[in-house]
């Protein structure tokens, strides 16, 4: 019984030291608790905007469209000037590439398994599944800077750090419009027009 007693208290322990939140007061954590409450309860969501990846001296950038339903995806990024389009579908098992470089769909267990190989370059879709919206991953963890409003500043989670720079209310919640991300090898930044 004393075993059990010491495994809980050590789990009860790591789990808090999972997450380090810093905010201006109670009332913006108490905001970031009914935040991500409301956030999380919305699987079904979509956007559209832009995105930008750098990668040392190469650039890329095109439009982005992502729907989101419960656990599935789909994924349009459409490069400019007839670059090409890629097309992400996923469900939280397989993910499946389709491009007008790559007739065949191609399969892989991950959305960054198949970007890396189509296109060179690993962008985190799992993370920016809940990034996007303001929420961190969950069972990772995370650092995370709030406003008064309980809206995220900057989240630090998976080698990756994501500031948030401007939000638009819209059905009640304020959601990211402009976001960007970095880790060691890549900068991306998103530019959010459209939210449902």
């Amino acid at each position: 019984m004393k075993n059990l007693s010491w495994l809980l208290m050590v789990a009860l322990l790591s789990g808090c030291a999972r997450m380090e939140i810093q905010a201006p007061g109670p009332e913006g954590r108490a905001a970031w608790k009914q935040r991500q409450h409301t956030l999380q309860a919305q699987d079904d969501w979509r956007l559209g905007g832009r995105i930008s990846v750098i990668a040392g001296e190469d650039g890329w950038h095109a439009s982005l469209y992502w729907r989101q339903r419960s656990g599935t995806f789909q994924v349009r990024i459409i490069a400019p000037l007839g670059q090409g389009t890629v097309e992400l579908q996923g469900d939280g098992s397989r993910v499946r590439l389709r491009s007008t470089r790559h007739p065949r769909p191609l399969e892989a267990a991950s959305a960054e398994q198949l970007l890396r190989r189509v296109m060179g370059w690993e962008v985190p879709v799992g993370g920016m599944r809940m990034w996007v919206r303001g929420l961190a991953l969950p069972n990772t963890p995370y650092r995370l800077s709030i406003d008064h409003q309980g809206r995220p500043l900057q989240i630090v989670q998976s080698g990756w750090t994501i500031r948030y720079l401007r939000y638009r209310r819209i059905g009640g919640v304020d959601l990211p419009t402009r976001i960007r991300m970095q880790n060691r090898r890549l900068k991306v930044k998103l530019v959010i027009s459209k939210w449902n």
